[in-house]
């Protein structure tokens, strides 16, 4: 057993999360000073003192201008890096990310928070300070030094970016052993299976949806898309502005829009509400002395709340297609869907997810999915060099092609899979078969193309007059040809094996199966990328 201590950090806009795996090798979150296992990514400053997580959050009401939140963001959009055109203006993403906090400034040096004494703070400063109270916080819970940390990132970050959060980390005396991708680190924590997956991402600023293919135990980012401002933060915004037109209703037609400090008293009641309607159907809101010392109670159900945050919803639904339109997929061949982020659980957009799409994942804490992965990744690298970690994740290595069309074969006219599509090459795939009783069994290996097929059936227990549905599978139909084998066999089951070289060729084996004869061929594989 290792005796380094090596945990998982998800860093993310609205909180973080600590993860380790213990000397069982099981894999838990670690709880701050506070108790808190999903702390809030916000500092706050008060006469001379810092706050952090929950405890600066608690100061937005009172202390807005020196509490500082989605300070992540900042680095993802300007300042540091100037490589996207479709970045938002500096401006439209002060306003609209953060409006009940401090706000950040453009400076020869980049953004930069300015706080009500003066003192200015850049954004490597304050992923820095940051990063050392999530250090403390892990060795407090652990008693002992963390050695080593996998760090989470959005796909979308650049290399600059991504070197930004390492040396931030590294002045708060973290050793870095390796950064990985937020959807890679939820799939290492949700699932074992192979298949093409959708990974769903609602955080509090921005939603995140990736395609992944996994084919023996590597990941194929298939295509991206993302939303900033789209997330968590609108449903708590759309449900605050839905409490202060029944306030309004209330107390004679008072508008709390125009008062800052009662709409961020909404805001936060809004978030508690919104993560109880997870868990049932229904929840109460109280605050007090919203404004001017007048008192707010209501109730809100589900129902309700879907409604409120339906427009949200439907430009989640639509930043699903547009990743599968980019990827030229349908949803029907997407075999997993894994939804995490906070938002993930509002049950109106699991409903969604399931009615699109077959098979959705959807773990026990989905704020926690991405920490985990993590920690498993640094429990699988703990005992390697640094050195060898680094030469492991250079782009040469991690950069692969892969098929594009499934290789497999044409048995009577049906299409047998070997090697699925998507498959990071190098890959080998073998498939077992009847050999042929008249001693000759011939193979003929080829590339397929998919092909929409659409039924309708009636459902179970509903009147035949009754309208059917549609239902819609992929299917693969044989489309080219690449190899024909002939094996003389004298045993009743022949293994067909297809091993695609990192050369782009597939080296074709049929041999029976406890007998001597073999027969193997070398093609180009057409179809790579």
């Amino acid at each position: 057993m290792s005796s380094s201590t090596v945990i998982g950090i998800s860093f993310g806009n609205s909180s973080s999360c600590i993860a380790y795996t213990n000397p069982e090798g099981k894999t838990e979150v670690l709880a701050n000073q506070d108790g808190d296992r999903q702390i809030p990514s916000i500092l706050g400053y008060l006469e001379g003192e810092e706050y952090h997580g929950n405890q600066a959050k608690q100061q937005l009401v009172r202390n807005k201008d020196n509490v500082i939140c989605g300070f992540r963001e900042v680095i993802d959009n300007f300042g540091f890096c100037s490589d996207d055109i479709n970045l938002l203006s500096f401006s439209a993403i002060d306003l609209a990310l953060n409006p009940y906090s401090a706000q950040p400034s453009q400076s020869s040096e980049g953004p930069v928070y300015t706080l009500t004494n003066g003192e200015k703070i850049l954004i490597p400063e304050l992923l820095k300070r940051h990063f050392r109270r999530l250090k403390e916080s892990s060795e407090d819970y652990l008693g002992r030094e963390v050695s080593g940390v996998i760090l989470s990132y959005p796909t979308d970050f650049s290399h600059r970016q991504r070197n930004i959060l390492i040396e931030a980390a590294q002045d708060a005396g973290l050793n870095i052993l390796q950064l990985l991708s937020e959807p890679a680190a939820a799939m290492l924590s949700s699932s074992s299976l192979d298949g093409r997956y959708l990974i769903l991402d609602v955080g509090g600023y921005r939603t995140d949806v990736a395609v992944i293919s996994k084919q023996g135990g590597l990941f194929t980012i298939l295509g991206t898309s993302h939303a900033l401002g789209l997330g968590g933060n609108q449903l708590d915004e759309a449900l605050a502005h839905f409490f202060a037109a029944e306030f309004s209703k209330k107390n004679g037609g008072i508008n709390l829009t125009v008062d800052s400090r009662a709409m961020t008293k909404l805001r936060l009641a809004s978030e508690e509400t919104k993560k109880a309607l997870s868990a049932k159907s229904s929840a109460t809101t109280s605050v007090e002395s919203v404004y001017q010392g007048i008192d707010f109670h209501s109730s809100v159900n589900r129902i309700r709340f879907d409604m409120i945050g339906r427009s949200v919803i439907n430009e989640v639904e639509k930043l699903v297609e547009t990743v599968l339109t980019k990827c030229e997929l349908l949803d029907v061949d997407i075999n997993h869907v894994l939804m995490i982020g906070g938002s993930s659980s509002v049950t109106a957009l699991q409903s969604l997810m399931s009615s699109k799409f077959s098979n959705v994942i959807i773990p026990e804490n989905t704020s926690e999915a991405i920490a985990l992965g993590c920690a498993i990744q640094g429990s699988l690298i703990e005992d390697f060099d640094q050195e060898e970690v680094e030469e492991a994740t250079q782009a040469t290595i991690t950069n692969v092609p892969h098929v594009s069309s499934a290789i497999g074969l044409n048995i009577d006219g049906n299409f047998e899979t070997i090697v699925p599509e998507f498959s990071a090459i190098p890959y080998r795939g073998k498939l077992v078969l009847a050999a042929n009783p008249s001693g000759v069994s011939y193979i003929s290996i080829w590339e397929a193309r998919k092909e929409l097929v659409i039924s309708k059936e009636l459902p179970e227990n509903v009147e035949s007059d009754e309208e059917q549905e549609e239902k819609r599978i992929r299917v693969h139909i044989p489309d080219r040809k690449i190899a024909d084998m002939i094996l003389k066999t004298s045993k009743t089951e022949v293994e067909v094996c297809v091993q695609c070289t990192a050369e782009g060729k597939a080296v074709v084996t049929a041999r029976e199966i406890g007998g001597t004869e073999v027969v193997r061929g070398e093609v180009e594989i057409a179809n790579k990328e």
